[in-house]
């Protein structure tokens, strides 16, 4: 889960597929109570050729926002779910702990119907696509994973760009209750006064 909260390793991790699409220095983020999460990444000028949602022949949700076509959008519904919204897709990313060192990703996608005309071209490159960005992530991951077992480790130093992580484990530690954490486990409350508020929470 902690791999898809934040977007300044899309330049490392993925170089010629999202990397050179998103410009992960124009990224806003909004916390929400319940430990979920919203984060907008702006495209470059060219991003959307890279992604291969420009031009001609791509399917388009009728009912999509005009941030999903200015933007690469995705919600984190705690405590598992990844959702990035686009003007041609909604993705579910479904993490599921299996057991000690093991958890299955579960990818649901969701897109406009093609009714009797058949599967559009536009998907087989899309698939494609979306495939060679998680393979990139899980590249990355379980070295990342035996780095944090070897026990050279004794915490993470999180960034004000990685605010969705310590935002995360603070509801954890929450769910859990603090005071059933172990001493020096616990993740300490920061972020609870910035989370976004609606219209009538404001307002009292």
């Amino acid at each position: 889960v902690d791999a898809f909260q934040e977007v300044y390793h899309v330049k490392a991790i993925h170089p010629k597929s999202l990397g050179d699409a998103l410009n992960h220095r124009a990224c806003g983020i909004g916390l929400m109570p319940g430990g979920h999460s919203r984060m907008a990444v702006g495209y470059h000028d060219w991003g959307k050729q890279t992604l291969g949602v420009a031009g001609e022949g791509v399917p388009k949700i009728s009912t999509a926002s005009q941030i999903t076509y200015d933007a690469n959008l995705a919600y984190f519904c705690f405590p598992h779910i990844v959702a990035p919204m686009r003007f041609t897709t909604v993705n579910f990313q479904l993490m599921w702990p299996r057991g000690l060192n093991q958890c299955e990703l579960e990818l649901v996608g969701l897109g406009p119907a093609w009714g009797e005309e058949g599967k559009p071209e536009y998907w087989e490159g899309a698939n494609q696509r979306f495939r060679t960005v998680l393979e990139e992530d899980m590249d990355n991951l379980f070295s990342i994973q035996k780095s944090m077992e070897s026990g050279a480790l004794s915490g993470m130093l999180t960034a004000y760009s990685e605010r969705k992580i310590y935002w995360i484990h603070e509801e954890i530690d929450r769910r859990i209750g603090l005071n059933r954490i172990p001493e020096g486990l616990a993740v300490k409350p920061m972020l609870s006064g910035w989370t976004e508020q609606t219209s009538a929470a404001a307002a009292e």
